[in-house]
């Protein structure tokens, strides 16, 4: 069976963050090549504009969220969300503490997503930070 797709959501709000960070400038956004994905972040790494480790430590001081260990992701949490929800909001369950669940997600600003999981699972959704390859390798691998 094919699995779900991860619905298309725009990622361009990354780029004025990384722009005020001077991690690019306007010129080299406006000149990207957006790939397959539609995802910007996708399109700054293949450009070698930047890497995953730099826009992930600007969202995260810019937002104030913590990074992800995706490969430190609970087995037991994961199950927690449907796959075919996980996928489709291309988030990862880490860990769960108390009444939180630890999300990775490549856009902690999704309240849509924030709410539909916190329904699902329920408890308080925390997010963290990952990047979108790190999300698509762990659901693979679950």
């Amino acid at each position: 069976m094919t699995p779900p797709v991860a619905k298309r959501t725009s990622d361009t709000w990354i780029g004025p963050y990384l722009v005020a960070a001077g991690v690019v400038t306007d010129a080299q956004l406006a000149g990207l090549r957006v790939p397959e994905s539609g995802r910007i972040w996708d399109a700054l790494v293949a450009a070698g504009l930047t890497d995953d480790a730099q826009i992930i430590a600007t969202i995260a001081d810019r937002l104030k969220v913590p990074v992800a260990d995706v490969a430190q992701a609970d087995a037991r949490a994961a199950k927690i969300l449907p796959e075919a929800t996980a996928r489709k909001h291309h988030v990862v369950a880490l860990g769960m503490f108390g009444t939180t669940v630890r999300i990775a997600t490549t856009d902690p600003r999704d309240m849509g997503a924030e709410q539909e999981l916190a329904f699902l699972t329920g408890r308080d959704v925390s997010f963290e930070i990952a990047s979108p390859r790190a999300i698509t390798d762990k659901l693979d691998e679950l």
